[in-house]
C-alpha cells in the first residue's frame, strides 16, 4: 500500500486533498485509478474552490481565467504525466498560476504570499483568508424562476458561480464539505425547475446547505471529543477496531497503518482553529487509500460502494458503515493469546506495534463481538504485559495468564 506522507502536507490539505491530485509518478497511477474520472468531471470545481478560499476579493472574471489555465494544465497532463510541469503538485500549479496572473498580487494584496516557494507559500495563503467576509459585495441573487432559465441555458455559468461565491464566504469550510453543497445545490436546481412552483422549492436551499454542514460538523466535534476523551493511544485502538470490522479483509499491516494515519489527522486537527476543514480533508485522504487498495481488489461489497459513491460523500458514507457480515473470522488459534518474556524486552515503538497487531488480530478472530467486549478483551491482554513484565519471572507469568486473555 502507497504509505502517505501527512507531515509536510498539512497546510497543502486544508486546500486540497492529497486524494484529489494528478498522477505524477508511475507508482501514483494504481491508488489514482479510483479518482481519476472524478478529477477529470471536477477539476473546475476544486479550482475554483481553492482559488476562492485563497484569493476571497477576485472577480468572477479572474476566476474564469485561471480555471481555463487549470484545465489545459490538466488536459496535458492526462495525456503525458513526463511532461517537467505533470511532476509538481497541482497545488504549487496553481498557486503559481495565481501569482503570474497579471497586476492579481499587487491588486488584491497577496505579492508577500507570491515571493516565497511551496510549503512557505501554501501557509503564507492559509493566513490570508479571511474569516470576515463584509469586505464582500452582496451574493449576488436570481429569482427561482431566473435560475431556472439560466439553468437551461447557461448550467456551466450558473453552477461555477455559485462555487465560487459560496467558497470564498465560507473559507472554514473542507474541500469535500462545498463539494457536497455544490451537489446538493445542483439536485436542487434540477429538482426544483422541473417543478410546478420552483419558488417553493427552492426557498429551502440554504437549509439544505446547513443541514450538511451541520451534519458534517457534528461529525468532527464527535470524532475530536473522541480525541479529547481517549486520548492519542485510545483513539487509536478505536479507529483500530472500527476499521477492523469495516475491511476485515486487509491484511494487519495494512489496518494498522491506516490507523496510524486516522489518528494522525485527529491529532494533527483536533487542536487548530481550522479544526472542521482540516478533519475533513485528512480523514477524506486515509478513506481515499483505503478505496486506492479496493480498485486493485474489491475488499468487501460495503466498502466497495462507499469507494464508488459521489466523492463528495464518500466519507459520510464510510462514517455509516457498520461490521461487515460477509467476513467469515479465521479458525481459532491459541497462538494469538500465547505471550512471552520478549514482550517485556521490546523497545516502546516495538511494543506499540505489536500491540496495534495484536488488536486487529483479536477483532479478525472476535468480529461477532461488540467494541465493548473487544476493549475488555483487550484491557485484559494490556494488564497482562504489566502484571508479568514486572513479575520476577516473565515467561511463567506469562504462561500462566496468557490462557485467561482469551476469555
Amino acid at each position: 500500500m502507497k504509505l502517505l506522507k501527512l507531515t509536510g502536507f498539512i497546510f497543502f490539505l486544508f486546500f486540497l486533498t492529497e486524494s484529489l491530485t494528478l498522477p505524477t509518478q508511475p507508482r501514483d497511477i494504481e491508488n489514482f485509478n479510483s479518482t481519476q474520472k472524478f478529477i477529470e468531471d471536477n477539476i473546475e470545481y476544486i479550482t475554483i474552490i481553492a482559488f476562492a478560499q485563497y484569493v476571497q476579493e477576485a472577480t468572477f472574471e479572474e476566476m474564469e481565467k485561471l480555471v481555463k489555465d487549470m484545465v489545459e494544465y490538466k488536459d496535458r497532463c492526462m495525456a503525458d504525466k513526463t511532461l517537467p510541469e505533470c511532476s509538481k503538485l497541482p497545488n504549487n500549479v496553481l498557486q503559481e498560476k495565481i501569482c503570474a496572473m497579471e497586476g492579481l498580487p499587487q491588486k488584491h494584496n497577496f505579492s508577500h504570499c507570491c515571493s516565497k516557494v511551496d510549503a512557505q507559500r501554501r501557509l503564507c495563503f492559509f493566513y490570508n483568508k479571511k474569516s470576515d467576509v463584509g469586505f464582500l459585495p452582496p451574493f449576488p441573487t436570481l429569482d427561482p424562476e431566473e435560475k431556472c432559465q439560466a439553468y437551461e441555458s447557461n448550467r456551466e455559468s450558473l453552477l461555477n458561480q455559485f462555487t465560487f461565491e459560496y467558497s470564498r464566504r465560507h473559507p472554514d469550510l473542507s474541500i469535500p464539505e462545498l463539494l457536497r453543497i455544490v451537489q446538493i445545490y445542483k439536485d436542487l436546481l434540477r429538482n426544483c425547475c422541473n417543478t410546478e412552483n420552483p419558488p417553493g422549492c427552492y426557498r429551502y436551499a440554504e437549509d439544505k446547505f446547513n443541514e450538511t454542514t451541520e451534519k458534517s460538523l457534528k461529525m468532527v466535534q464527535q470524532e475530536c471529543k473522541h480525541f479529547q476523551n481517549l486520548g492519542k493511544d485510545g483513539l487509536k485502538y478505536h479507529y483500530l477496531i472500527r476499521l477492523t470490522k469495516i475491511a476485515p479483509q486487509l491484511s494487519t499491516e495494512e489496518l494498522v497503518s491506516l490507523g496510524e494515519k486516522m489518528v494522525t489527522a485527529f491529532t494533527t486537527c483536533c487542536t487548530l482553529s481550522e479544526e472542521f476543514a482540516c478533519v475533513d480533508n485528512l480523514a477524506d485522504l486515509v478513506f481515499g487509500e483505503l478505496c486506492g487498495v479496493n480498485e486493485n481488489r474489491t475488499i468487501n461489497p460495503a466498502v466497495d460502494h462507499c469507494c464508488k459513491t459521489n466523492f463528495a460523500f464518500r466519507r459520510p458514507c464510510f462514517e455509516s458503515l457498520k461490521a461487515d457480515k460477509t467476513y467469515v473470522p479465521p479458525p481459532f488459534s491459541q497462538d494469538l493469546f500465547t505471550f512471552h518474556a520478549d514482550m517485556c524486552q521490546s523497545q516502546n515503538e516495538e511494543l506499540q506495534r505489536k500491540t496495534d497487531r495484536f488488536l486487529v488480530n483479536l477483532v479478525k478472530l472476535k468480529h461477532e463481538l461488540t467494541d465493548e467486549e473487544l476493549q475488555s478483551l483487550f484491557t485484559n491482554f494490556a494488564n497482562v504485559v504489566d502484571k508479568c513484565c514486572k513479575a520476577e519471572s516473565p515467561e511463567v507469568c506469562f504462561n500462566e495468564e496468557s490462557p485467561k486473555i482469551g476469555n
